[in-house]
């Protein structure tokens, strides 16, 4: 086996920078923000932009008023289940609660269009107008939601109102799920900062073959080889 002293000390040099950039990437040097976090937000932030699905929903949500739905909803608590009995008082959808689920009763359009309000106020950072509504905090009112309409959902699965099951699923996941995730995060258009994510791609594609070019010339110096 033959080594190269001199790939060898290359390729130690470039896992040393790549391990001052990493420990960069995860220290406070970006305005007191760490640039790894800095990174997460911003493209958190292009992302909301472009997720805003809710209108759409609501547009389509009266098709289905009219339409009766009765559905178990599981808790875990029995606090839990007499915030959720708040949150349905509230919106005027009938509950009961049994030994081990809620039942929901009500109109199925009514109960839709009043968890996509609560998701279009939390997914423009309008929580204290959820909060008012119900006097709970609003990312538990959106979780209580969720917890409501993947009942509903399985129940119409089952008594296989498949067109009506999927439209509740698309409301659980680009409107009450959409909106818990994206809660407080401040959309921005990547028209705006362009520049700065074609940077931030460069960096990412460069950073990443420097580490496989590192541990190349590594294996390279102590005479290690890939062969067939």
């Amino acid at each position: 086996m033959k080594t190269s002293k001199r790939e060898l000390t290359k390729g130690i040099t470039l896992l040393c920078g790549f391990v001052v950039i990493l420990v960069l990437l995860f220290s406070p040097v970006f305005n007191g923000q760490r640039p790894i976090n800095y990174f997460d937000d911003l493209y958190n932030s292009i992302s909301k932009g472009s997720v805003y699905y809710i209108p759409k929903l609501i547009s389509e949500v009266d098709r289905y008023k009219g339409k009766s739905v009765t559905a178990p909803v599981g808790f875990l608590t029995k606090d839990q289940a007499n915030e959720m009995v708040r949150v349905y008082e509230s919106a005027g959808v009938k509950a009961s609660v049994n030994e081990n689920d809620i039942s929901v009763s009500g109109d199925l359009g009514g109960i839709l269009a009043l968890s996509l309000r609560d998701a279009d106020n939390l997914f423009n950072n309008q929580g204290d107008t959820v909060f008012t509504r119900y006097q709970l905090d609003e990312k538990k009112v959106l979780y209580y939601w969720w917890l409501t309409l993947k009942g509903v959902e399985k129940k119409l699965t089952k008594e296989k109102r498949f067109e009506e099951a999927k439209y509740v699923n698309s409301v659980i996941t680009r409107a009450v799920e959409c909106s818990f995730n994206y809660y407080k995060v401040e959309p921005r258009q990547i028209s705006t900062e362009v520049l700065f994510v074609v940077l931030s791609l460069l960096f990412y594609v460069v950073y990443t073959l420097w580490f496989g070019y590192a541990i190349m010339y590594i294996f390279i110096g102590l005479g290690l080889k890939l062969e067939h």
